[in-house]
């Protein structure tokens, strides 16, 4: 078994690759497609990155992209 110290925090990547990917408005769907994450998953790591202020979620149609700075 591996120690703590070496653990991977996959949401930590999720958010890598966030920054890539929702640099334009990006839906749900899109974001399952380009992570292949279960839908559950991906809507547990939308809201904590939402809620962390890393992603804004914008709404009609449903959309996330990466919060942009005032």
């Amino acid at each position: 078994m591996r120690d703590a110290a070496a653990a991977i925090d996959f949401y930590q990547l999720f958010i890598h690759e966030a920054y890539r990917l929702a640099v334009e408005p990006v839906t749900l769907d899109e974001l399952l497609a380009a992570t292949g994450l279960h839908k559950s998953q991906l809507n547990e790591w939308l809201k904590r990155a939402v809620d962390e202020g890393v992603l804004e979620k914008l709404n009609r149609p449903l959309r996330f992209q990466l919060k942009r700075e005032n």
